[in-house]
Protein backbone atom coordinates (compact mmCIF):
# COMPACT_ATOMS: atom_id res chain seq x y z
CA UNK A 1 0.00 0.00 0.00
CA UNK A 2 1.09 3.53 -1.08
CA UNK A 3 -0.51 7.19 -0.24
CA UNK A 4 -1.37 8.39 -3.96
CA UNK A 5 0.55 11.89 -4.29
CA UNK A 6 -3.68 13.33 -5.25
CA UNK A 7 -4.79 12.03 -1.39
CA UNK A 8 -5.77 14.84 0.95
CA UNK A 9 -3.16 12.72 3.06
CA UNK A 10 -0.22 13.47 0.70
CA UNK A 11 -0.80 16.94 1.24
CA UNK A 12 -1.64 16.78 4.86
CA UNK A 13 2.01 14.68 5.36
CA UNK A 14 3.60 17.48 2.99
CA UNK A 15 2.56 19.99 5.02
CA UNK A 16 3.62 18.62 8.17
CA UNK A 17 6.81 18.01 6.73
CA UNK A 18 7.50 21.50 5.89
CA UNK A 19 5.95 23.26 8.90
CA UNK A 20 8.32 20.84 11.45
CA UNK A 21 11.01 21.27 9.28
CA UNK A 22 12.13 17.57 8.88
CA UNK A 23 12.54 15.73 5.55
CA UNK A 24 10.15 12.61 6.40
CA UNK A 25 7.32 11.43 7.85
CA UNK A 26 5.74 8.21 8.94
CA UNK A 27 2.70 7.59 7.71
CA UNK A 28 0.99 4.85 9.92
CA UNK A 29 -2.40 2.77 8.76
CA UNK A 30 -4.43 0.76 11.11
CA UNK A 31 -6.91 -1.58 10.49
CA UNK A 32 -8.03 -4.40 12.72
CA UNK A 33 -6.02 -6.77 10.12
CA UNK A 34 -2.82 -5.51 10.81
CA UNK A 35 -0.72 -2.31 10.29
CA UNK A 36 1.24 -0.58 7.94
CA UNK A 37 4.53 2.06 8.31
CA UNK A 38 4.90 4.23 4.58
CA UNK A 39 7.70 6.91 5.34
CA UNK A 40 6.45 9.98 2.94
CA UNK A 41 9.78 11.88 1.62
CA UNK A 42 9.61 16.01 1.44
CA UNK A 43 9.06 16.26 -2.32
CA UNK A 44 10.56 19.58 -3.85
CA UNK A 45 7.99 18.90 -6.92
CA UNK A 46 5.07 19.10 -5.17
CA UNK A 47 5.72 22.14 -2.95
CA UNK A 48 7.16 24.24 -6.37
CA UNK A 49 3.30 23.30 -7.78
CA UNK A 50 1.24 23.66 -4.12
CA UNK A 51 3.34 26.78 -2.56
CA UNK A 52 2.29 29.38 -5.07
CA UNK A 53 -1.35 28.10 -5.10
CA UNK A 54 -1.65 28.23 -1.09
CA UNK A 55 0.18 31.92 -1.19
CA UNK A 56 -2.33 33.06 -3.67
CA UNK A 57 -5.30 31.74 -1.98
CA UNK A 58 -4.27 33.53 1.50
CA UNK A 59 -3.84 36.34 -0.32
CA UNK A 60 -6.88 36.83 -2.48
CA UNK A 61 -9.57 35.09 -0.10
CA UNK A 62 -8.65 34.82 2.96
CA UNK A 63 -6.69 38.20 3.67
CA UNK A 64 -9.38 40.36 2.47
CA UNK A 65 -11.79 38.68 4.21
CA UNK A 66 -9.88 38.89 7.72
CA UNK A 67 -10.10 42.81 7.49
CA UNK A 68 -12.96 43.35 5.25
CA UNK A 69 -15.42 41.01 6.42
CA UNK A 70 -16.93 40.82 2.94
CA UNK A 71 -19.46 37.09 3.67
CA UNK A 72 -21.98 38.67 5.23
CA UNK A 73 -22.66 37.29 8.62
CA UNK A 74 -24.42 39.97 10.58
CA UNK A 75 -22.14 40.36 13.23
CA UNK A 76 -20.53 43.34 14.65
CA UNK A 77 -16.86 42.91 14.41
CA UNK A 78 -17.02 42.71 18.41
CA UNK A 79 -18.98 39.73 18.24
CA UNK A 80 -16.06 37.71 15.72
Amino acid sequence: MQVKKTHAYFYQAQMQIAICETDICEFVIWSPKGMIVETIKRDIEFYEEVIPKLIAFHTNILMPEFFEMRVPRRLMPTEL
